[in-house]
């Protein structure tokens, strides 16, 4: 009897060894599961993602396109000509949230096709509108910290005003600068 007992445990501890599974076949479903899901995701992303990246690139290079057309070049212009030189006259604005008020005179020197010596009042509105904008954005604080620097944010954001004017704005001077 005590062999019978001992038959049957070995006959127990092997079956409970190759009830398990074996590690080829683990290693096998596991690498499955991986080819599987890489091939999802590069399906998801050239059917998903790709189109999209593809729309923005056309977008942009359209725009680029857009710009070009309406952009000035300063080759075009003659550098040995005397640049032209004017003023915007007081612009009065609000900064971002404060009572208080931003009063500037903009001295800009620009080079044009067109040798006049006066802006047009289109081009003077859209000048104030810029300005009047730029500091609707930012607090008397920031512009106190930016003071130095508010002549090229003016010149960074004027410069796409002038170009669809077919003018080429050289630089902005701040002639004027008071907060009330």
């Amino acid at each position: 009897m005590a062999k019978e007992e001992r038959q049957n445990e070995q006959k127990t501890k092997s079956e409970e060894k190759s009830t398990g599974m074996k590690l080829p076949v683990m290693i096998g479903i596991i690498l499955g599961i991986l080819i599987v899901n890489a091939a999802i995701i590069y399906l998801l992303f050239n059917l998903l993602l790709a189109p999209n990246i593809g729309n923005q690139q056309n977008q942009s290079t359209k725009t680029e396109k857009h710009d070009s057309e309406n952009s000035v070049n300063e080759d075009e212009f003659d550098n040995t000509e005397k640049p032209i030189f004017i003023e915007t006259g007081r612009i009065t604005t609000n900064p971002k949230f404060s009572d208080k008020f931003v009063v500037v005179n903009l001295g800009l020197e620009f080079n044009s096709k067109e040798h006049t010596q006066e802006l047009a009042p289109a081009l003077l509105a859209k000048i104030r509108g810029v300005v009047n904008s730029t500091f609707a954005n930012m607090t008397v604080d920031e512009i106190h910290n930016q003071r130095d620097s508010l002549n090229i944010i003016f010149l960074n954001n004027l410069k796409s005003v002038f170009r669809k004017e077919k003018k080429l704005l050289r630089e902005v001077i701040i002639q004027e600068f008071i907060i009330q």
